[in-house]
């Protein structure tokens, strides 16, 4: 896979996803670009909440079964 401007393999999609979404919202003020996120970043937090428990539940299974 070619290499564009020195970085890593496949960033050139990321970085043309990037600029088109900038396209898109970067004249929003900070506020709309925060309300635009916030859903993305609940669903990520509980995500992480959710493995943080299993993890912490197996632990303590693990802990308990002796």
């Amino acid at each position: 896979m070619k290499r564009l401007h020195g970085g890593a393999a496949g960033t050139g999609r990321i970085e043309a996803f990037s600029r088109r979404i900038e396209a898109r919202i970067g004249h929003w003020p900070a506020w709309a670009k925060l309300a635009a996120a916030a859903p993305i970043l609940i669903l990520a937090s509980l995500l992480f909440m959710l493995v943080v428990s299993g993890i912490n539940d197996l632990a303590l299974a693990l802990l308990h079964h002796r």
